[in-house]
């Protein structure tokens, strides 16, 4: 059922979400668990204990790959144990057995631990939560970042640490350098890094208020998701790009601000991009004209500052 339900959902820019729970809190409308004795971590405490010490539960519903399991050794070869392995005060493994595990097979002698004090039925809760609250890649803003490997001079790295083949990359396109354009590449004695283009912008929290927002219209939302569907069924590079092309999302980037940001957030506290679009249909005096013919009718011929993609 889990799987049926998270299959079924469009894939959410991470600032749409953020966004969403945000004004649900503000406006108290966020369900939540109430009426059962949980524990709440309220903060991180790592400590390192022997691995001999661990001991997995008997409910882990997760099962990997042999693929993914050798990913995770290599992520825990180059990149180190960056995700402590949480605990009950029992040393039962409540998440991360397969971290545990990799951890044993790499020779670890010590692994980091955080310690909860949570009951039975609240460890399996959080056993199935860990497992399935952890998200997906979207195909095609992967894709971006495989440009961008090879952009830096990093693709075959990348290849061999995520277990790569030609065929795999095929699937992205015959040249990942195709249509992208990333800037210069960073001076030769700079250490190789993965830095964003010249024209990213990140997502910042100040204050706990987004400065970076993204928002969908629930169609923008369906058609993503159809468009991802049938680029993971598409065989040849032609198909994908009929694909990208019948199927093109368009994407207005608009700049506010502090004061004027105020009124904006204000105005627009739901999903934005419905609002807007109310806002557009209301000025088109609620026809289903398109974009063209109202500039035609209108006099104007400009096109708006915003991309098909």
């Amino acid at each position: 059922m889990s799987e049926f339900k998270k299959e079924s959902a469009p894939r959410l820019d991470p600032s749409f979400l953020q966004h969403k729970a945000y004004a649900a809190r503000i406006k108290g409308t966020r369900k939540k668990s109430d009426g059962f004795d949980f524990v709440t971590l309220d903060r991180l405490d790592v400590e390192y204990v022997p691995v001999e010490d661990l001991r997995p539960n008997s409910f882990n519903p997760n099962r990997m790959t042999e693929r993914e399991f050798d990913l995770l050794l290599r992520s825990i070869e180059e990149d180190g144990f960056t995700v402590a392995i949480l605990v009950n005060k029992d040393n039962k493994i409540i998440d991360g057995e397969h971290r545990w595990r990799a951890a044993v097979s790499l020779g670890y002698k010590e692994v980091p631990v955080v310690r909860s004090m949570m009951g039975e039925v609240q460890m399996r809760i959080s056993t199935i939560r860990h497992n399935v609250a952890r998200g997906q890649n979207v195909e095609s803003l992967e894709e971006v970042i495989y440009k961008e490997m090879e952009h830096l001079g990093g693709l075959e790295w990348g290849k061999q640490s995520l277990l790569l083949d030609e065929f795999d990359l095929d699937a992205f396109g015959s040249s990942l350098s195709v249509d992208v354009d990333l800037g210069p590449l960073p001076p030769e004695e700079e250490e190789l890094e993965a830095k964003p283009s010249d024209d990213y912008v990140p997502t910042e929290v100040i204050s706990g208020v987004p400065e970076f927002e993204t928002f969908m219209t629930a169609e923008a939302q369906r058609l993503q998701q159809q468009r991802e569907e049938a680029l993971s069924r598409a065989k040849t590079k032609e198909e994908r790009e009929n694909i990208k092309r019948n199927m093109a999302i368009y994407r207005l980037s608009l700049a506010f601000s502090g004061e004027e940001s105020e009124a904006v957030r204000a105005a627009l506290l739901g999903n934005a991009a419905e609002e807007v679009l109310q806002l557009c249909r209301n000025k088109m005096g609620g026809s289903n004209v398109s974009g063209s013919e109202y500039r035609e009718a209108s006099g104007g011929s400009k096109e708006g500052s915003g991309k098909g993609s």
